[in-house]
């Protein structure tokens, strides 16, 4: 627990001599690191700097990892063993490779590649073989000295050093003897509470215990002991119970505890005597316990305590600085540790405090304890003559503030009762125009206050004005006062004699409708006056005793809208601002110019309205905006440029001046914000980023798995990835900008606030992920973070698959080759059995259209006739059967003949029937006009035996007096020819029935089957769809009448 030093009511007291901390360490306003600001514990145990950037932080409720922005925690999993062994953490030591964690069960040490631990207890005889996480084996201090050992301070078993190559703990066994026995004690001898080397001597380690002080020799292992016994009993306890060690490098040893302060310990002489500061501001701060001791400074120490912190000047013997916490108003000092960067890092009340030299630039010290709980508005500021305070009057004011330098305090200068109580006077003015006297120019009159007696009165013989409203005060370098009485215009009043002079009709124009009332008065070393009124400024000419109005709508453009402020350099130059983004300046020695030259802000990165001018001791002017506080180094105007973020935040300032030390002070609400322009930088640190968290395919991956020496090594399957980055920055962490790219797949991205990489459907190949940080100044760290890519191929993109691959299609057309050709020449096979067969077929039907009964008959007629001595008919029959046989064997030969010679042959085995069957029946050939039997092809004797069946089966056997007839009908429609061959027979019913009759005659008619064979191997053989469609036809008695056949062939 940390304890105020109750001081006085809310008020903190701040000592700090003349000969404090000139470095770069500034102990004022820290940065705090708290639960609200996700800390994960308020309850913090220690803070240690680590060598690769990172801040590790034990708390009570695990060990945490903080970059500057964002926080790793560490707790203890009951199911992984490879968590920490305990959440209780009393001491951090960080390695290159390893964290050392102490523990209240033990050492866990953290692999930082791996990020898992392994563990360690210490028993009496050294490392226990096995952890028992139920026991209590408390490690209270870890400590490597200058040789790289790991030293371990138990609770109960005294203190070990790790054996790195046994991995093993020994310890420096000393006999009982050895130790001057000492009671009463806080503690045991074997309770460790701190660890440290001797500054000038390598081979002694220093141990403090609970009851004594232990010097250890590594090399020859002998063990010294050194206990201070007192009359004082308590006082014996507290000093022997040696909590902080630290060896200064003159060979001192200064020891702190909890309640006997700070003593220095001689190795020499073996005495022990408490640190030479009695007496001395901020020694009462020892009274408490003592948290740390570490070198400042060559000769200077930091020594924290519950109280507050100071720093011990080794050589002069005195405190140099002395800071107190003050609980009501949340103010809290110390020191644990600090940084490469002096960073000041220690455990508050409720988390971590760290104070950032770049965030302190501005320190801010407010009065709002004693004004009271409404704004006075720090409009007026004066040094006074021993400059070591400044007095500060609001613009609502109850009375002056006297803040001193020295010592950081604040106290209140009283009106006494000039004013009725509660009554504030309104300020418009003040000006110090006689030692310890100001006149103060407000709305209720003229006053004069006196700082040594306090009294407040009104001013004796005030200017004789008609309205009695008085504005801004200002002193010439004739040491006379110039008033601004508003509607009365410009006052000059000599302190001397009493006498005035009043300029009033320069503030009247023809065109403005009320009085120029001027504000805001300034003198320059010429002795002129310059001020603002409305619509431009004006200026009081010393050599023509005249005023000159420069009105900000005339055309000359020596003017400026909304002027505010003045101020001179040392070039005699007057600058003004503007209410619109620029400034100019007039001359002290050509006042009547007006405005010379304009700067416009924007051009030289200044952002905002100048609020406020001033000139610092070196005669270089100055200006503010809302953002920024810039000089004006040179005649060419250059502009040097700081920002408010360090320390001030956003500007709400009344006030701007500089200090005769040279500090610039700003005027706010009920305080006052100090800097030093010596003091006044950037931010230089650079961040330096690194991966937190890698996702693949959206899901959180060991980034040790896929990692090895040659980078991240995924998948083709897992191209879909996201890098989790952050960086190692403290000043300003919140503003680091990042920017990243994938080498090979995209270029640069910038980016604020967001701190993820997301690639998706990324190529196979071989990349370079890189990141780069840049501060809140746009400053990039020129070192990235860079780490290789590979996305494994494919294995079917990979040259020895496209090889193998196109070995195997080159195999496979080969083989597709041969098979083809083997198929080509199978179908020409199956074509030519085909073909055979087809011919075998086509004689068959020729034997069967030439049946016996057709020859023999045929022979029977041509003798009949020759019998007859009918040798024309028979010489005609004969011509026309050896026409016919001729016919039928030529074509025979062709696959395909045309139309016509088909018809030629049906019309000439027609005429033979006919006339063999003594014209019992007629027939006729019908052929559509538009068809020409000439130029169509189709298979031979294809209809022959169709209209062989109609005569020999439907017309043979007809009965009655009706002649018989078959009728062959030709047509074209489409792409298939239509042969209808149609008898007027006895039907196919009848026909096979007297076929069945006849004895002997139960053969089946091939001529038909061969037909329809001989149209199925067409088909199959040229891709055809020749069909057959036969119908029986009858009469309106539903008597059989003959057959109709249809035959349709693709031509």
């Amino acid at each position: 627990m940390l304890f105020a030093r109750k001081i006085s009511a809310a008020v903190v007291l701040v000592i700090q001599m003349v000969s404090a901390v000139q470095g770069q360490f500034r102990v004022n306003i820290p940065v705090r690191l708290t639960e609200e600001k996700k800390l994960p514990a308020a309850d913090v145990r220690c803070i240690r700097i680590a060598g690769d950037g990172f801040v590790w932080i034990g708390t009570n409720e695990g060990l945490c990892r903080f970059d500057g922005q964002t926080y790793k925690l560490y707790r203890h999993s009951v199911s992984d063993s490879f968590s920490i062994i305990d959440e209780t953490i009393n001491s951090v030591l960080s390695l290159h490779n390893e964290v050392w964690v102490a523990t209240s069960r033990g050492i866990s040490v953290l692999n930082k590649q791996t990020d898992k631990f392994r563990h360690y207890q210490i028993g009496e005889r050294g490392k226990l073989s096995k952890i028992d996480y139920e026991s209590d084996n408390n490690i209270s201090v870890l400590y490597q000295d200058k040789r790289g050992h790991i030293w371990a301070g138990t609770r109960s078993f005294g203190v070990w050093r790790y054996n790195m190559g046994r991995n093993d703990f020994e310890s420096f066994p000393f006999p009982s003897s050895s130790y001057p026995a000492l009671n009463p004690t806080l503690t045991t001898n074997r309770s460790v509470l701190s660890i440290e080397d001797c500054s000038i001597n390598d081979s002694i380690v220093w141990v403090g215990t609970g009851a004594g002080l232990q010097r250890i020799n590594i090399y020859n292992g002998d063990v010294s002991w050194f206990t201070f016994a007192r009359k004082e009993k308590d006082q014996q306890v507290a000093i022997n119970a040696f909590r902080r060690l630290y060896s200064h490098n003159d060979g001192l040893l200064y020891t702190g505890s909890w309640n006997g302060g700070v003593n220095i310990f001689d190795p020499q002489t073996g005495q022990l005597t408490a640190l030479p500061v009695q007496n001395q501001p901020g020694a009462d701060l020892l009274a408490t316990p003592i948290n740390a001791i570490a070198q400042k400074s060559e000769s200077e120490i930091w020594i924290s305590t519950n109280s507050g912190l100071l720093v011990y000047d080794t050589k002069s013997k005195r405190i140099t600085l002395a800071r107190y916490n003050d609980i009501s108003r949340n103010e809290f000092y110390g020191y644990e540790c600090s940084d490469g960067m002096n960073r000041i890092w220690f455990n508050g009340l409720n988390g971590v405090l760290c104070f950032d030299p770049v965030m302190q630039q501005f320190s801010t010290h407010s009065y709002a304890h004693l004004y009271g709980n409404s704004w006075g508005f720090t409009f007026y500021i004066e040094q006074e003559e021993n400059e070591n305070s400044l007095i500060v009057c609001p613009r609502l004011s109850n009375g002056l503030y006297r803040f001193h330098l020295l010592t950081k305090r604040w106290e209140k200068l009283h009106f006494s009762n000039a004013l009725p109580a509660n009554q504030k006077l309104t300020v418009r003015g003040f000006e110090k125009i006689a030692s310890g006297i100001y006149l103060i120019s407000s709305d209720q009159g003229l006053f004069v206050y006196d700082i040594k007696k306090q009294i407040l009165g009104p001013m004796k013989r005030p200017p004789k004005t008609r309205f009695n409203q008085w504005g801004s005060v200002v002193k010439d370098v004739k040491q006379k006062i110039w008033i601004s009485a508003n509607a009365d215009g410009l006052i000059c009043y000599d302190i001397s004699n009493g006498k005035t002079k009043t300029y009033q009709r320069y503030f009247f124009s023809d065109r403005d409708t009320v009085p120029l009332r001027p504000s805001n008065l300034f003198a320059d070393r010429k002795n002129n006056i310059w001020f603002s009124c409305q619509n431009g400024f004006g200026v009081y000419i010393n050599e023509r005793d005249s005023i000159m109005i420069f009105p900000s709508y005339n055309k000359n453009g020596n003017s400026m809208p909304g002027v505010s402020s003045f101020t001179e350099d040392k070039t005699g130059r007057i600058w003004i601002n503007s209410s619109e983004s620029q400034i100019g300046y007039c001359s002290s020695i050509e006042p009547a110019r007006g405005v010379i030259k304009k700067i416009k802000l924007p051009e030289r990165k200044i952002r905002g309205q100048v609020f406020g001018l001033t000139t610092d001791i070196h005669g270089y002017a100055w200006g503010y905006t809302q953002h920024h506080v810039f000089r004006i180094t040179d005649a060419e105007n250059n502009f040097d440029l700081f920002s408010f973020q360090y320390g001030a935040g956003k500007s709400d300032f009344f006030h701007f001046s500089f200090l005769a030390s040279g500090e610039m002070v700003f005027g706010g609400r009920n305080s006052i914000t100090l800097a030093s322009p010596k003091d006044l930088q950037k931010n230089n640190e650079l961040p330096v980023p690194y991966i937190t968290e890698l996702r693949v395919l959206n899901n959180h991956a060991d980034l040790s798995q896929y990692a090895t020496g040659k980078g991240i090594r995924l998948e083709h399957t897992q191209n879909f990835f996201t890098f989790l980055f952050s960086a190692k920055a403290f000043s300003m962490a919140d503003e680091i900008r990042f920017r990243y790219r994938l080498v090979g797949f995209d270029d640069w991205k910038e980016v604020t606030g967001e701190r993820s990489a997301n690639y998706t459907n990324v190529p196979p190949g071989s990349y370079q992920f890189q990141l780069q940080a840049a501060n809140n100044e746009g400053i990039w760290n020129e070192s990235l973070y860079e780490i290789p890519v590979f996305i494994a191929t494919p294995f079917w993109q990979t040259w020895w698959f496209r090889i193998g691959s196109a070995l195997i299609a080159i195999g496979a057309i080969a083989w597709l080759y041969l098979f083809r050709v083997n198929q080509v020449r199978k179908k020409e096979k199956l074509k030519s059995q085909y073909e055979k067969k087809l011919a075998n077929v086509e004689m068959s039907a020729l034997l069967a259209q030439m049946n016996p009964h057709f020859l023999f008959n045929s022979l029977n007629s041509i003798d009949s006739y020759i019998i007859k001595n009918e040798s024309k008919k028979a010489s005609e029959y004969l011509n026309n059967f050896a026409r016919l046989m001729r016919l039928i064997l030529q074509n025979s030969r062709s696959n395909y003949i045309s139309l016509k010679e088909e018809i030629e042959t049906l019309d000439l085995y027609l005429q033979m029937e006919s006339l063999r069957f003594n014209n019992r029946f007629y027939y006729s050939i019908d052929i559509e006009e538009n068809l020409d039997p000439a130029s169509i092809l189709i298979p031979p004797m294809l209809i022959q035996p169709y209209v062989e069946n109609a005569v020999w089966h439907g017309l043979m056997h007809k009965n009655g007096n009706e002649p018989g007839k078959v009728a062959i009908r030709l047509k074209k429609i489409d792409n298939n020819l239509i042969c209808v061959v149609e008898d007027n027979g006895i039907g196919r019913a009848k026909a096979s029935e007297i076929r069945a009759q006849k004895p002997g005659n139960k053969k089946k008619s091939m001529g038909m089957q061969i037909t329809r064979d001989r149209m199925e191997m067409i088909n199959k053989l040229y891709n055809t769809s020749t069909s057959l469609q036969i119908t029986d036809l009858s009469d309106e008695n539903g008597r059989p009448c003959g057959t109709l056949v249809e035959l349709i062939i693709p031509v």
